[in-house]
Parts: structure tokens; C-alpha cells; sequence
């Protein structure tokens, strides 16, 4: 049977196809399919009209996609079964394109690209069920686009035996030997700032210690958008938590999903009231405002955890959380990409886009998360003053966590002391955490990040305590592994910051410890946050801890233009823009007669290539008036000859 069937394998990449994502398998009970596009009806043009024109283009070609994971099965493929392992990815948050059986003990893999781009091939999520114990096999993932990785200085491929779970408890946790990342031969399609640029090859190997065992594989903890939701229902229907949570939607994205938003403050129900302007509530209006989103790149799972962590501090008795639930609002959106999620991206939404690039201009129908989010924090410092924002990410190259803050010019004094105030948060952080590292930290504004989450609630909304918070795949520059529980420390650690900031003399006894005679807060139990700000001593500015130099090369900056779809649209649009620029320059001089005069009419070849010559610089009147001059002369000479 075996045998019968070997011409029908698809030999690709040195070896025989047994895996696509995009293809239906001869055992599963479904047929080949095909997504329709979606319908861009004439309100939807006008509504998009000023967007990005690669946005437009992409919703314009983008396809109708449903709120759970589907891609089309575009053929049947016919594989090797006979001591062969059997890959799958198509689950909720799956990511694996292709698999190549090199030979019984090596696999070549291909990725599956962010949807609707060609590029973004970093997180990777899927199942392999093996046939003998004891069975050691290579694994070369082909197309990882990123010149640097944590897989050179010491990441492991995350994983989970069924098998082990059920037999020790032992959950997810790195493993894998003979780990390498290097730059192979596949060439991509289009230049990289001008330059050739080639695919990126992770090698490692694995020892499945149980026959017939299904062992997954991922870049990271996985947190799907199912897991949120579980979590958040759990959370809905505990009735301690009635007085000061209230989760809401703040839109429908893309593909339908729900964007779930949180509420976190004491006397919930008080609060919602103020907001409506059903009643006046001078405690309700001092409380300020944090804002904390996640997620918005969706294969950086581990800023699920950290936000997780943040959340349950928040909701828990202890007398810190109490605290903060009566000084603050919280609103914090725990997945800004649930799409991306869903379909197993690493960075882009369902439209192709980086929605952390879109925060500038934002459109309701393109990048609603967006749009929403921004209105949120434009409503929420109507009503209470807004303190402090941050965006949770994680890390691909850099060791430990740290945060990324916008600064002033620096120079005034009181622009110097903003520069001071925005680094107390992290000081702070990295005092208490041991995987928070401050060096790491950087305090600027590049160009290229001028339309993200941080940079735009900095300048529009004039807060000047806007973060990111950076957390590494791998663990901090102690070589100690970040783990679920670790990252969950983190966004508690965070939260557990805020409550210095409650009142001036919890201040300045933190900022004693931090750093003596950075800040002299005078003793004022009705605290503003401004005055830690007019507090700072001058005389210290020169003494707060400089940034590491190190810290100055931010995420990978070319991070949201790593995608060979948009290289190609951009080469194209500048094709075209040179063609328009070129379009009105002058007509050459063009001599319609010869100086000896035929003696028989043009052909009509030559009349062709006459009138292309005229077409190119005159308008059809002109080539008009032309053609019948030269009919006349051509006559009149034709006649003087005779």
C-alpha cells in the first residue's frame, strides 16, 4: 500500500511533504475549502479612504476570517506514514506551516507567516506524536526571519509530554539538546535595505522518552484567548470580587472575537454611576487613573502572565490591594490582538499590520482594539486624572525585564526633573524584583517609534509616566529561566509599586531607600502627584543612575517591517511615484519630416511608431493638428514632384 502510494508525495526542501497546514489529510472527514473576501461596500471605502494605503490594499484583498482558528484546506496531500511522525497545528494559537521528512531521524519545518503577510516567523506552537521510545530527532525550523535570537545564548524549545504530565505532573518546561541559530541559504524574496537577505535556521534535537506519546513544542508559555476567557468568566461569577471588578467589552475585532475590558476599582458600581454623570462623587473623581493593556503582539505569550499577575494582586484581601482599589481606577485590557492570537500570529493582526504601529491614527474598522483603547484613555482623563499607562511586551534578544519611557528635552529644570520622575518606577521595580533589570532600561524617543502605545499616550494624552514593560523569552543576565510563575511576580511586583504613590510620606520613605536626596516630599496627606515632581532636589540631578549604554539599542526596530508582503507594496508604490514624478516632464523635440521628402505615403508601421513618439509628450488635439499638417505638405510636395 506503501509502496502504491509513493508518487503521489510532494518532495520539497530535500525531503517528502508529510505536513501543511493548508492541505486536508486523506483520514480527516472535511473538504477542500475556500475563504471568500471580504466585501468593502462603498461606506467602508469612504470610512477608509485616509488610512495607510498599505492598510486599505490589505483590507481590500483580506479574507472573510471566523472568530475561531480556520485556514483553508486548498488540497488533499497524500505523505509517508510507515515511521513517520504525525505533526498538527491546527488548534487555537498553532503555528507550523509545513513539515519535511528529511529521514526517520531528521525533520526540516516550515513556519506559517503572520496571516495576510509574508513574514513574522518567530512563534511557533504545535504536536508531534511519535511511534518508539528512546526515538532522538532533529528538528531545523527553516524560516525564522530575525538576524539575533535568544537560541544563541542559551533558550531552549519549550515542551509538554502527555505522557510525562500524566504520569509525574511535570507541565510545560524547556528541553532539547544540540541547540543552534544561524543563517541559512534560502534566500528571501526582496531586499532588506538594499541588501540580499537570507532565512534564518533553529536546530535542536529531542529525545521522546515514551512510545505513542503526543509531546508539544512552542516558543513560549501559551496563554490562548480561550484560556482569557476561561479565566475572566471564573473571575465573573465569584461573588467577592462584585464590589470592585466589572468586566466589560470594549469591541469586536476583525474576525468578531471580543476584546475584554477590566474595571478594578473600590465601589465599582459608584464609580460607573460618576462616569455616566448620574451622580457627583468628589471621591470617585480624585481616585487617578492606570491604564495597563497587554497582548497587542500576540506570539509574546509570556506578557500574559505578567498581566495575569497584576490582576489577581489587584483583586486579592491584602491590605496593599485594598489600598490601591480605593486610590485608583484600573482599567486594564489583558489581549489587544485576540484574532492574532487565535490564528497563531507572532506580531501582526488578521489585516497584516503591527496594531502596536497604528496607535497615531487609529480607524474603528481596521484596528478597532486600537481605536477603542485610545477612546478609552481619552474618556478615562475626562473624568480622573491619568497617572500612569503601560504596554506589557516580551523580549526576543535582550536578558531580564525593563521598561521604556519617553523623556522631556531637558532644559529647564523643571523638564530635568520630569527626566528624574519618570525613572522612579523602575528604580523602584528593580529594587524589589530580582528579574528587573534597570541598565536595561531606556529613556528616549526614537522616530521609528513614534506612532506606538507608549510614545502617542505620552505626547496626546501628556502622561508622562508611559511604559513599556520589556520581558525577556529566556531569563534575566543571572542565567536564571524565566518560568509562568516568575513573569506572574512581575506584573504583581508592578501593582505593588503603585502603592507608593498613594501618599507623599509612602513616597519619599521609598525613594529614601531607592536613592538618599534624589526627592524631599514635603509631608501633605492631600497628595498630588505633581509635587514630586517640583520636589526634586536640583542639586541631585547629576547623581540619578545614568542608563547603560547597552539599552540603547531598543526591540528590534525593524521589528514591524519584517515582512516580504510589504517590502514588495512598498517597492511597487515607489515605482509608481517615480512614474508620476517623470509623467509632466517636457516632450523631446520630434522632427515629423524628413528633410528628403518621401515620395510615397508613411507605412502604416511607420505611422504607428510616429504616433507613439507623439503620444508620449503631446495631448490628442495637438497629435490631431499634427497628423493633417502633415497630410497637407505631404500632398503639396507630392503634387510639385509630379
Amino acid at each position: 500500500m506503501e509502496d502504491n502510494r509513493t508518487a503521489f508525495y510532494r518532495q520539497i526542501h530535500g525531503g517528502f511533504l508529510i505536513y501543511d497546514s493548508r492541505a486536508r489529510n486523506p483520514c480527516e472527514n472535511e473538504t477542500c475549502t475556500k475563504i471568500p473576501k471580504v466585501v468593502l461596500t462603498p461606506e467602508i471605502k469612504k470610512d477608509i479612504e485616509k488610512c495607510d494605503p498599505f492598510d486599505r490594499y490589505q483590507y481590500a484583498n483580506m479574507l472573510q476570517y471566523t472568530p475561531q482558528k480556520y485556514l483553508p484546506r486548498e488540497y488533499t496531500l497524500v505523505s509517508p506514514t510507515m515511521n513517520t511522525l504525525k505533526f498538527d497545528s491546527k488548534f487555537e494559537s498553532g503555528n507550523l506551516w509545513q513539515a519535511i521528512k528529511i529521514n526517520e531521524d531528521e525533520y526540516n519545518l516550515m513556519l506559517e507567516y503572520d496571516i495576510e503577510t509574508q513574514g513574522y516567523t518567530q512563534w511557533y506552537y504545535f504536536s508531534v506524536l511519535n511511534y518508539k521510545e528512546g526515538h532522538t530527532v532533529k528538528f531545523n525550523i527553516l524560516n525564522l526571519m530575525k538576524p539575533n535570537s535568544l537560541y544563541s545564548q542559551g533558550l531552549l524549545p519549550l515542551t509538554k509530554s502527555i505522557e510525562l504530565l500524566n504520569k509525574t505532573g511535570v507541565n510545560w518546561h524547556r528541553a532539547g539538546e544540540n541547540v543552534s541559530y544561524y543563517q541559512n541559504n534560502i534566500p528571501r524574496k526582496y531586499l532588506v535595505q538594499g541588501v540580499p537577505a537570507f532565512y534564518y535556521t533553529l536546530t535542536f534535537t529531542y529525545t521522546f522518552e515514551y512510545a505513542n506519546d503526543k509531546v508539544y513544542f512552542s516558543h513560549c508559555y501559551p496563554y490562548t484567548y480561550t484560556d482569557l476567557i476561561e479565566y475572566l468568566n471564573d473571575l465573573s461569577l465569584n461573588p467577592f470580587y462584585s464590589n470592585y471588578l466589572k468586566i466589560s467589552t470594549l469591541c469586536k475585532t476583525l474576525a468578531g472575537n471580543e476584546c475584554p475590558v477590566l474595571t478594578i476599582t473600590e465601589n465599582i458600581d459608584t464609580y460607573e454611576n460618576y462616569v455616566l454623570g448620574l451622580t457627583r462623587s468628589h471621591t470617585q473623581k480624585q481616585k487617578k487613573a492606570i491604564v495597563l493593556t497587554s497582548r497587542v503582539h500576540p506570539g509574546e505569550s509570556n506578557s500574559s502572565y505578567i498581566i495575569k499577575g497584576a490582576i489577581d494582586y489587584l483583586l486579592c484581601n491584602s491590605h496593599n490591594a485594598r489600598s490601591l482599589r480605593k486610590a485608583f481606577v484600573f482599567k486594564i485590557i489583558p489581549m489587544l490582538n485576540p484574532d492574532g492570537v487565535v490564528y497563531g500570529n507572532y506580531r501582526c493582526s488578521l489585516l497584516g499590520v503591527d496594531l502596536n504601529r497604528r496607535w497615531k491614527e487609529p480607524n474603528h474598522i481596521l484596528h478597532p482594539t486600537i481605536f477603542h483603547a485610545k477612546e478609552l484613555i481619552g474618556s478615562l482623563k475626562q473624568h480622573n486624572s491619568l497617572f500612569f499607562y503601560c504596554d506589557i511586551h516580551g523580549h526576543s534578544s535582550k536578558k531580564g525585564t525593563f521598561m521604556y519611557a519617553c523623556k522631556t528635552k531637558g532644559v529647564s529644570l523643571i523638564e530635568q526633573k520630569e527626566n528624574i520622575y519618570l525613572r522612579l518606577i523602575p528604580l523602584m521595580l528593580g529594587k524589589r524584583n530580582p528579574w528587573f533589570e534597570y541598565r536595561n532600561c531606556s529613556f528616549r524617543i526614537e522616530k521609528i517609534k513614534e506612532t506606538t502605545a507608549r510614545v502617542v499616550v505620552f505626547k496626546e494624552f501628556s502622561v508622562l509616566a508611559s511604559y513599556t514593560l520589556e520581558s525577556s523569552f529566556l531569563g534575566n543576565s543571572s542565567s536564571e529561566v524565566f518560568d509562568d510563575y516568575k513573569l506572574y511576580e512581575i506584573g504583581a511586583e508592578l501593582c505593588h509599586i503603585f502603592s507608593f504613590f498613594r501618599t507623599a510620606s509612602k513616597l519619599q520613605k521609598a525613594v529614601e531607600v531607592i536613592y538618599k536626596g534624589i526627592i524631599d516630599v514635603p509631608q501633605n496627606s492631600d497628595f498630588d502627584l505633581g509635587q514630586a515632581i517640583e520636589a526634586v532636589n536640583p542639586e541631585c540631578l547629576d547623581n540619578v543612575l545614568p542608563e547603560d549604554s547597552s539599552a540603547l539599542s531598543e526591540s528590534d526596530s525593524a521589528g514591524s517591517e519584517n515582512d516580504d508582503k510589504k517590502l514588495h507594496f512598498k517597492l511597487f508604490s515607489s515605482k509608481i511615484k517615480i512614474k508620476k514624478k517623470t509623467k509632466h516632464i517636457n516632450p523631446p523635440i520630434i522632427k515629423v519630416f524628413p528633410k528628403t521628402p518621401p515620395t510615397c505615403a508613411p507605412s502604416s508601421l511607420a505611422r504607428s511608431t510616429s504616433t507613439k513618439k507623439l503620444s508620449s509628450g503631446l495631448n490628442s488635439t495637438a497629435i490631431f493638428r499634427v497628423r493633417k499638417t502633415s497630410f497637407r505638405k505631404f500632398k503639396a510636395l507630392n503634387q510639385t514632384n509630379s
